[in-house]
C-alpha cells in the first residue's frame, strides 16, 4: 500500500511541474491573464482619454512601427511625394490673383484682382478661356461640381460654366459680401461685414434664410448640416445649414481665422486660434474634447485624415496628433513661416512658406531633401495641381511646377494625376506665356 501512495504522489508532483498544452505552467497562465487585462484596460483607456492641456508625445521610434504596415516609406519601393519639382510654365496673370486657383478637369481657373477669370491648361499654362466681369472687386471663388462661384464685395453673384467660361446665372443678392462664399446642394451662403450670414437658393436666385452672429465674420465652413462660423471677438457659431438657427456657440481663447475642418463623419471640427491653441470640437454640441497650446499663432486650417491631423503654425513648426485623442505623434521645425495648410502627396505631407521654399516630410517628422525654392516670395495662397504645384508670386505670376516622381499609368495607358507611376518625361526650362 505505502509503496502505491508513493506512487501516487510521485504522480501528481510530475503532472503539476509539467507545462500545460501551450507551453505554460498554471501559475504562468495566471500571470499571463492578468497582464491580458491590464492590456485591455490600457486599450480602453487610449481610447477614452482624459482632458488635458500638455499633449502626450509619441516617440519617433513608436509611430514609424505605428506605420510599419503598409507603409511606403519603407524599403527599395519607397514611394516619392511631390519632389523633386521642375517649373513648367510661368503664366502672366495681368494682375495679383485673388484666392487660390482652383483645379477643374486638368485645368487651373483664377480670378484676379482686375476682374478677370481665367481658365488655364495646368500642363502647358496655354489659356483656354477668359472672362472680365464687370462690377466692384471680386472675392476668392469657389468650384461647385462643374459650376464657378464668384461674388463681387457689391452683392452681384456670378454663375459661370467651368468648361466654358459663360455665365449661366447673374443675379444681385442686395448684400455687400466680405468672405468667399462657401455652398452645400444647391444653397449659397455668404456673409457680411455687418455680421449678417445668408443662405441662398442659387435655382430660385431667392433667399431662404438668414441669420446674425456676435461680430464681424472671419472664416465659414460647411459640414454635414453645419455651417460653422468664426467672428473676430473669437466665437465659433454652427448654425443649421437648412434654416440658419444656431445650433450652438464655442468662445475660444483667441479668434479663429481659418475655416474650420471636419473629420470624415463630420462628428468633430478640428480648428486653431490667433493664441496658438488647437482644438478638436464635438460638432454635435460644441464640447471640446481636447485643446493643446501649441506656443504660436494657427492662421491656417489643419490637414485632417483617418488617423492623422498636420496642424502648420507661425512658430514655424508642423505638429501631428492623433485626431481622437489629441496624442502628439511628432513635431517637426519649418523651412520658413508657413504660407498655406499643409498638403498630402502620396505618403508626404508638403508645406510651402512665403519665401517660396517647398518641402515635404514622412513619418515621424522627417523632412525629405531636395528642396525647391521659388525664385521670388510667393502669395499665401499654393495649390497643388494635376501636374505639381502652382504658386502665385508677388509679381503677378503664376508660377507652374511639374513633379520628376513617377506618375502611374490609368486604365486607358494614359499619365494620371499627381500619385501617379508614369515618368513625366524630359526636363523642360519654363515658358513665359502671357493670355491676351
Amino acid at each position: 500500500m505505502s509503496n502505491l501512495m508513493n506512487s501516487i504522489v510521485l504522480a501528481l508532483l510530475l503532472l503539476n511541474a509539467r507545462p500545460s498544452a501551450f507551453g505554460h505552467s498554471p501559475a504562468q497562465a495566471q500571470q499571463e491573464s492578468q497582464q491580458a487585462k491590464q492590456i485591455k484596460q490600457a486599450g480602453q483607456d487610449e481610447q477614452a482619454p482624459e482632458m488635458k492641456e500638455t499633449p502626450a508625445v509619441e516617440s519617433e521610434q513608436e509611430e514609424e512601427a505605428n506605420n510599419a504596415e503598409g507603409d511606403e516609406d519603407k524599403g527599395p519601393t519607397k514611394q516619392p511625394g511631390l519632389l523633386p519639382l521642375q517649373p513648367l510654365a510661368h503664366v502672366n496673370l495681368g494682375a495679383l490673383p485673388v484666392g487660390p486657383a482652383l483645379v477643374f478637369e486638368d485645368s487651373l481657373i483664377v480670378v484676379t484682382e482686375a476682374q478677370v477669370a481665367m481658365r488655364l491648361d495646368s500642363k502647358t499654362g496655354d489659356l483656354l478661356w477668359k472672362l472680365g466681369l464687370s462690377g466692384s472687386s471680386l472675392l476668392p471663388p469657389s468650384l461647385m461640381s462643374e459650376t464657378l462661384l464668384i461674388v463681387d464685395r457689391s452683392g452681384t453673384l456670378f454663375l459661370v460654366d467651368a468648361a466654358t467660361g459663360l455665365i449661366a446665372k447673374e443675379f444681385s443678392t442686395g448684400i455687400s459680401p466680405s468672405l468667399p462664399p462657401t455652398w452645400k446642394e444647391n444653397v449659397v451662403f455668404l456673409a457680411t461685414p455687418d455680421a449678417g450670414i445668408f443662405g441662398y437658393d442659387i435655382d430660385t436666385m431667392e433667399e431662404i434664410w438668414s441669420a446674425a452672429v456676435q461680430d464681424p465674420p472671419l472664416a465659414m465652413a460647411v459640414g454635414g448640416d453645419l455651417l460653422v462660423v468664426s467672428d473676430q471677438a473669437g466665437a465659433l457659431h454652427a448654425l443649421d445649414s437648412k434654416s440658419g438657427l444656431q445650433r450652438w456657440q464655442f468662445q475660444g481663447r483667441g479668434r479663429f481665422p481659418a475655416p474650420a475642418v471636419f473629420d470624415s463623419k463630420k462628428e468633430r471640427i478640428f480648428i486653431g486660434d490667433t493664441k496658438g491653441v488647437f482644438y478638436s470640437i464635438s460638432a454635435r454640441n460644441g464640447k471640446v474634447h481636447y485643446r493643446w497650446p501649441t506656443g504660436a499663432a494657427i492662421p491656417l486650417s489643419p490637414l485632417v485624415e483617418e488617423d492623422r491631423v498636420y496642424v502648420a503654425t507661425f512658430g514655424n513648426t508642423l505638429f501631428c496628433y492623433r485626431p481622437g485623442n489629441g496624442h502628439e505623434l511628432w513635431r517637426a521645425n519649418l523651412l520658413g513661416r508657413p504660407a498655406a495648410s499643409p498638403q498630402r502627396v502620396r505618403r508626404r505631407v508638403v508645406v510651402v512658406t512665403f519665401d517660396g521654399q517647398v518641402a515635404e516630410y514622412g513619418s515621424g517628422g522627417t523632412r525629405d531633401t531636395p528642396i525647391y525654392t521659388a525664385p521670388t516670395q510667393i502669395l499665401p495662397t499654393s495649390t497643388l495641381t494635376p501636374r505639381g504645384l502652382a504658386l502665385p508670386l508677388v509679381s503677378g505670376q503664376l508660377l507652374l511646377l511639374e513633379t520628376m516622381a513617377p506618375l502611374r499609368k490609368t486604365t486607358s495607358g494614359e499619365e494620371g494625376a499627381l500619385g501617379s507611376e508614369t515618368p513625366t518625361g524630359e526636363t523642360q526650362p519654363a515658358v513665359p506665356i502671357t493670355p491676351p
